[in-house]
């Protein structure tokens, strides 16, 4: 029989047999482990989850090739397929999953405490499926609340029973498989007491504490803190278990995603708010001071709307925390980092944080700028790759974001093109999307997180080699994300030949970076090389982000920019010409132009054409530079441009002096 392990990770074995290959690739491993814990399901199902970015029949034709490498991989009869329904034949394989939600709902907790080994599908994430990571995160909540129910009961069991070895044993194995989790870690501070070791329940809260302020920057719960306190004056605990630590298990034959937020302890938020309720009560708690127009977009953790303030005359953004999310205290931490994060900047280019607060039913929010635009990804699928300036001057824009965050001792830890809006007004880029950012305070060298240890958090086809091995994020970890965005910017793709996500991966820990100007060869050397330099495996030897955004603001003999100063007019006149590409059109013209001069001069030496020709290809060369000029201005820029009235007037200007020259030269023959 084949076992599948989900808890503390994902594994695969037979016989002793590990599936080493199988478990690499994530998109197999995401398949099976979503088919084994929910059974059979409608293909359709299954569709948005992995392949949400193709159309119907791409995505149905990608089901089948892996079911089919399953099939290989497994054997035939491991996978069942009945009509449009897939699911795995129960017979071959034991999944950790069904065996501890099965033993839950006979209530053997013993068995269910004994099972669980670590929060489901630890240290795995599928880059791109949004909707399997909101299934991830939710059936996690699920498991972890059924795992805390039963080591409850087995600790609340066996100290009832006088058995304060077998309790005291259940509490430490259980804080071990969950260091953070409050309920653990109180159950063992509360146990050691109770056996007559003080000094070690002392210092398992201190050890505590110290990982909370690190990890999460809360402090312990107050219940756990006030014990503490009784414990010191010679008091000992009369339960070792907090008062709501005792949670109703998941009723049999409700679905995991419905189950998930019944068997989770009460948060502030009910994780069952829908949609319509959820519109309602941001309607009746922001109104009228803040009007809601339409919903923008949504992820797994948050929906951001497009709202009015009325009194201010203006469009601002509206993001409210996800309510399925709102019994999971990271995701919940981790937005309210976001706040923080955005809260502590004010620069051009980050988005401006307006103010923040919470729903009547606890659910966190924020409001910020809104920018008229789109994401630097939609601008690239739209309209390809950017003009070098253009290109440029957005990655100085984000270069001083960074700088300025970095300042702050805030790391990004997900600088993409997703991630940078682009304000069409202004040609402005702005970095956005602080929601996984991680903090540094001013003694510490190490960024605090809100994951568990060695979770890769945001997109790993964008992660610093150091991310990818398990490493902390740091400053120059956004240096080499903001490399691969310069790549995807200029050359419209990255730096690696890779031809699967596995091998992405390796190159971006072991291979060299492709020289910028073999993928773009008008890309200026000095820009090229310092895009190579953010590449650099090593973070010590990538610039840091205030460097970068000098040398990008900055052309060849100027000074750089300072943030937030105004380039002189010549200089933005100069920029400005380049941005629609007037000198290589007049550069063009004047060339081609010169030839065709001097072809009609060699023509009327020869007396092939008579003299005046000459005059009226002069006349003609000379007119022709500023209107070509014009042109150049108006339709010179990338994208889809239109006539303007002031277009019409130069150019119908410059051909009436044309046709008037031109009549003089003719009638002084």
């Amino acid at each position: 029989m084949i076992r599948l392990t989900t808890f503390g990770g994902c594994s695969l074995r037979q016989d002793g047999t590990e599936f080493s290959e199988l478990v690499a690739h994530k998109q197999k491993a995401a398949l099976l482990s979503f088919l084994a814990v929910e059974g059979p399901v409608p293909r359709d199902r299954l569709l948005p989850l992995f392949w949400s970015g193709r159309d119907n029949e791409k995505a149905r034709h990608s089901l089948s090739q892996a079911l089919y490498a399953l099939r290989k991989e497994l054997g035939e009869e491991s996978i069942s397929v009945v009509g449009e329904h897939v699911g795995l034949v129960s017979e071959t394989l034991w999944v950790d999953v069904k065996e501890l939600e099965a033993a839950a709902q006979a209530e053997r907790w013993e068995d269910v405490a004994e099972l669980y080994r670590g929060p489901f599908l630890a240290q795995f994430h599928l880059p791109g499926s949004p909707g399997f990571d909101e299934w991830q995160t939710r059936t996690r909540a699920w498991v972890s609340a059924l795992a805390r129910k039963a080591f409850s009961k087995v600790i609340e069991s066996r100290h009832g029973a006088g058995d304060a070895a077998g309790a005291l044993e259940v509490a430490n194995r259980w804080a071990k498989l969950e260091p953070l989790e409050d309920e653990a870690q109180h159950a063992l501070i509360a146990l050691l007491a109770t056996s007559g070791d003080r000094a070690a329940a002392l210092a398992q809260y201190e050890a505590y504490g110290r990982r909370l302020a690190e990890e999460l920057e809360v402090e312990p719960l107050d219940a756990t803190a006030a014990m503490v306190e009784r414990i010191r004056a010679g008091e000992l605990p009369e339960s070792p278990l907090l008062e709501d630590a005792l949670l109703a298990a998941p009723t049999p034959g409700v679905p995991r995603t419905e189950a998930a937020a019944a068997a989770v302890a009460p948060e502030p938020a009910p994780a069952a708010v829908v949609s319509a309720d959820l519109d309602r009560i941001l309607k009746d708690d922001l109104g009228p001071g803040l009007e809601i127009v339409r919903k923008l977009g949504e992820s797994p953790a948050a929906s951001v709307y497009l709202a009015r303030e009325p009194k201010l005359k203006r469009l601002v953004a509206l993001k409210v925390f996800s309510p399925k999310l709102a019994p999971d205290r990271r995701a919940r931490l981790r937005f309210e980092r976001e706040v923080q994060a955005i809260g502590s900047l004010t620069h051009p280019n980050i988005v401006r944080l307006h103010w923040a607060g919470a729903l009547s039913n606890g659910l966190p929010y924020f409001v910020m700028e809104y920018v008229a635009g789109t994401s630097m990804s939609n601008k690239l699928k739209a309209e390809g790759t950017l003009p070098v300036p253009e290109a440029r001057r957005a990655l100085a824009g984000v270069a001083w974001a960074l700088a300025a965050a970095h300042r702050r001792g805030i790391v990004h830890r997900d600088v993409q093109p997703a991630n940078v809006l682009y304000q069409e007004e202004t040609n402005r880029a702005l970095l956005a999307d602080f929601g996984i950012a991680a903090m540094l305070t001013a003694t510490e060298e190490r960024p605090v997180r809100i994951t568990e240890s060695g979770e890769l958090v945001g997109d790993p086809a964008w992660m610093s080699p150091e991310q990818l091995i398990g490493e902390p994020a740091m400053e120059r970890s956004d240096i080499y994300s903001f490399g691969l965005l310069g790549y995807e910017l200029l050359a419209g793709r990255g730096p690696y030949d890779a031809r699967s996500r596995q091998e992405l991966y390796a190159a971006h820990i072991k291979e060299r970076p492709r020289k910028l100007t073999e993928l773009r060869p008008d890309v200026d050397r000095d820009l090229a090389e310092l895009l190579e330099h953010c590449l650099a495996k090593e973070p010590t030897h990538r610039p840091n982000a205030e460097h970068v955004a000098r040398v990008l603001s900055a052309r060849p003999g100027e000074e750089p920019l300072v943030p937030g100063a105004r380039p002189t007019l010549r200089r933005r006149v100069l920029s400005a010409l380049v941005e629609r590409r007037v000198p290589h059109a007049l550069a063009a013209y004047l060339a081609g132009g010169f030839v065709l001069v001097e072809l009609v001069s060699e023509m009327v030496g020869r007396d092939l054409v008579a003299d005046v020709f000459s005059e009226l290809s002069l006349l003609t060369y000379a007119l022709g530079a500023p209107a070509v000029a014009v042109i150049a201005w108006f339709h010179g820029k990338r994208g889809r441009q239109r006539f303007e009235r002031l277009e019409y007037c130069l150019l119908g200007a410059l051909a009436l002096l044309w046709l008037s020259l031109s009549i003089s030269i003719l009638l002084r023959q």
